[in-house]
């Protein structure tokens, strides 16, 4: 799997400076609220998240095609239920039910995409 010691090196630190990021934005936000410059604070977690994306890809790159094959096949799962999930809820939405926070689909996605890698590698155990 993505085991390396350099993929979890770049993605661990990556995962790191996200919370860290996080914490500092919150903290900014909630103790400017009128400051001119808090649509880029808010946009500042989306940096170490692009890192950790750039680290994913470097070790997906690494895997024998086996595991690329069982990668692709839990990302093109995860993408399609996902976009499934979202579009059902967008018409629930139009039926009067709340609003869907969008911070909440892309951890979700991740999700799935480990729940689909966890079914597919079983299917070639």
């Amino acid at each position: 799997m993505l085991n390396s010691k350099r993929y979890l090196k770049e993605f661990g630190g990556s995962m790191l400076a996200y919370v860290l990021v996080v914490v500092v934005t919150m903290y900014l936000l909630n103790a400017f609220p009128e400051a001119s410059w808090r649509p880029l604070a808010a946009l500042l977690p989306v940096l170490p998240v692009i890192f950790a994306v750039m680290a994913v890809i470097r070790g997906v790159k690494e895997l024998d095609e086996l595991q690329q094959r069982v990668q692709l096949m839990a990302v093109s799962a995860s993408f399609i239920i996902s976009g499934t999930l979202t579009l059902a809820y967008g018409f629930l939405e139009l039926a009067g039910a709340p609003p869907l926070n969008t911070l909440f689909i892309f951890p979700s996605m991740v999700m799935l995409w480990g729940i689909c890698t966890s079914i597919f590698s079983r299917s070639y155990a």
